[in-house]
């Protein structure tokens, strides 16, 4: 097992710092406290009311204490971080390259991954994985990838797969709630060359029966048509299934 990346800041850095800033019995409190608008009240049809915030999963709140922070110890040197040819550059390169660490380090990220920051929250990350996935180049040479998404999305899981140009089925919630199992079924291919049926088929081509090559081609042109149970299935324990890669 590789080991994990720290995620930990270094002792001596703003990261570091605010940490220590938090360290306190009544943090929580202290936190609810710096809340930016926290007891506001808006207009409302009998008069002023209090704005209750109910959107945290798509944006949280701004708090008085991060904000004061960057402020005081990252807006002062602010600057284009793809140098380091200035004390401003070399300080917000250090300062990008640990937050990639701890990010990394909290989500138990090793060397194998990498931290990339993609924008303006969920929306920017999930706008840059449709290209990442090829979506964009399949639909331009015609091909139509389907992405199913559950019944609880938010916007920004919607818009970016609908924008692409890919075919976006909606699993509806089942009656006892989550996603209805039974409608990603039908919405999922039922047929996926799994590695033991290629190597069957190929086998069988070397010996002059290319039956079972034809077979498994034609199921994989209506992959979303009922399909035999042997197409379906999974390798069976006594089967060997060689490790094969794209291009292979």
């Amino acid at each position: 097992m590789r080991p994990l990346l720290p995620c930990h800041p270094s002792e001596h850095s703003f990261f570091s710092r605010f940490s220590r800033s938090l360290e306190r019995p009544d943090v929580i409190d202290h936190l609810r406290d710096g809340v930016i608008g926290e007891g506001l009240e808006i207009p409302g049809p009998d008069g002023p009311r209090p704005l209750i915030y109910a959107d945290y999963v798509a944006s949280g709140r701004a708090l008085h204490q991060v904000e004061d922070a960057i402020t005081a110890e990252v807006l002062p040197y602010y600057s284009n971080a793809h140098t380091e040819a200035s004390h401003c550059g070399r300080v917000m390169n250090r300062m990008r390259a640990e937050a990639r660490r701890i990010i990394a380090g909290a989500c138990g990220a090793d060397d194998r991954h990498a931290v990339i920051f993609t924008g303006s929250g969920a929306t920017a990350g999930l706008t840059r994985l449709a290209p990442l996935l090829g979506v964009d180049r399949m639909v331009q040479t015609g091909q139509k990838p389907r992405v199913l998404i559950g019944p609880y999305e938010h916007h920004s899981n919607i818009l970016p797969w609908r924008e692409s140009g890919a075919e976006v089925v909606e699993i509806p919630e089942a009656p006892e709630g989550g996603p209805d199992r039974a409608a990603m079924a039908r919405a999922n291919p039922q047929v996926i060359p799994r590695n033991h049926q290629v190597e069957t088929a190929i086998a069988a081509a070397e010996d002059g029966d290319f039956a079972p090559f034809h077979r498994l081609v034609a199921a994989c042109t209506r992959p979303f048509d009922p399909a035999p149970d042997d197409l379906r299935r999974p390798p069976a324990a006594e089967e060997i299934v060689h490790r094969t890669f794209c291009g292979t």
